[in-house]
């Protein structure tokens, strides 16, 4: 399978050092299912897959914050909402929508 496309290959891994980890990243797992459980923006995603997944390896690339929030301390409240806005940031430009994005309010995650 080639590294341009979301595979079941590297579905749900880390982009580092040019190629995904081989393990199943749980933080990673919760970004993208969080947001492609919504069938439209399943659908949207599938049809600008190229640029989604150019997007994601951009993020580990070069995003620190996202980078952090999906391998170090990922289950904290501020990991957790950091790597839903980031990731649903880029996807909603990506994919032109207008997504709910978490946000941290008095220590409790909300959909506005």
């Amino acid at each position: 399978m080639g590294s341009n496309t979301f595979s079941s290959d590297n579905s749900f891994r880390k982009w580092t050092a040019g190629s995904y980890e081989r393990r199943f990243n749980r933080a990673v797992f919760d970004v993208m299912t969080f947001y492609l459980s919504d069938p439209l923006v399943a659908q949207r995603a599938i049809a600008a897959r190229k640029g989604v997944e150019g997007d994601f390896k951009s993020l580990c690339e070069s995003n620190q914050e996202f980078v952090k929030s999906i391998e170090a301390t990922t289950k904290s409240l501020e990991a957790t909402v950091n790597r839903l806005q980031i990731w649903g940031t880029a996807l909603a430009k990506r994919i032109k929508a207008d997504l709910r994005i978490p946000q941290l309010q008095q220590n409790q995650i909300i959909l506005p």
